[in-house]
């Protein structure tokens, strides 16, 4: 049986864009990808859409990639905000 395509839960997108704002924030760098831990303690590496300074903080977004189990978040652009 082939193995199915990995994605990434709407949770995920929405910890890892919230990590890459807080990055930026900090000063740190923060490439076109940021990692988060799973619970499972499973390193997951999320494509970043941006990540950018704002008037009162920082934002950065991650597209969200169902896999091969896509339901209709998939596709949708998640956006974390940090003031």
């Amino acid at each position: 049986m082939p193995r199915l395509n990995d994605g990434y839960t709407t949770g995920s997108c929405a910890a890892g864009a919230a990590k890459a704002a807080m990055l930026l924030l900090l000063g740190k760098p923060c490439g076109a990808t940021v990692e988060i831990v799973l619970p499972s303690g499973e390193l997951l590496s999320l494509p970043l859409l941006f990540v950018r300074r704002t008037e009162r903080g920082a934002e950065a977004a991650i597209r969200k990639d169902g896999g091969d189990d896509p339901d209709v978040t998939t596709g949708l652009t998640v956006i974390s905000r940090c003031n």
